[in-house]
């Protein structure tokens, strides 16, 4: 449960190659800061990540619905508080695990 898993490549993990074929990449915020300093990081050290629909790096997320359905890819910079209109047009509701922990 615990091991490293590729997430890129002919050996990714089949659920990654599953969620990127259902959210190919659409590209960078170069306005966002992060995102510039990390889009600057990969064309120095790592440029073949910016190439095609892979993972760019971690913290990719993708919001899935309750019925399995890719609904959106979100890139590293993205906050996850960010995501929470895509959810919301979706009929799907965003929520933060610890903060409903208090609630049971």
């Amino acid at each position: 449960m615990f091991e490293k898993i590729k997430v890129r490549g002919k050996d990714a993990h089949p659920l990654f190659a599953y969620l990127t074929r259902q959210a190919p990449f659409e590209g960078l915020d170069l306005n966002d800061p992060r995102t510039k300093l990390l889009h600057a990081f990969l064309q120095e050290e790592y440029p073949e990540f910016l190439a095609g629909d892979s993972m760019k790096w971690n913290f990719t997320k993708f919001l899935i619905d309750r019925n399995g359905r890719v609904v959106k890819r979100f890139e590293p910079s993205v906050d996850p508080m960010d995501m929470e209109p895509a959810g919301q047009a979706r009929g799907s509701t965003i929520t933060n695990p610890s903060s409903e922990r208090g609630r049971r």
